[in-house]
């Protein structure tokens, strides 16, 4: 079972300057609307391809829209990646406060 955890405590862990990869699964556009901060933008699609060959970060916390496709992006990672932890941010994005997300350039 993938642990989740709020936005808050991602909130906070970005804070402090904590070290973990934050991954965001939406599509292209939604990321380009805007993102976490230090979010990296990889797809599903490009998960699927990646997720072996990917050097992930002991800790892994992965976002979608709602927090229900994050789940099974991260049930991917904890199956085929070398992550340690991997969470999925309850909520997702729309649980985040947007004026904190940054608009990609």
């Amino acid at each position: 079972m993938i642990e989740e955890v709020s936005t808050e405590t991602v909130r906070e862990r970005l804070e402090r300057g904590d070290e973990f990869d934050l991954i965001d699964i939406r599509e292209d556009e939604d990321y380009a609307d805007g993102h976490l901060p230090e979010a990296d933008h990889v797809t599903i699609e490009e998960l699927e391809e990646t997720v072996v060959d990917r050097d992930w970060a002991d800790e892994v916390v992965v976002y979608c829209y709602r927090g229900n496709s994050s789940i099974q992006a991260a049930r991917l990672i904890t199956e085929y990646g070398d992550a340690e932890r991997v969470v999925s941010m309850a909520g997702g994005y729309q649980d985040w406060e947007p004026l904190e997300a940054v608009a990609a350039d």
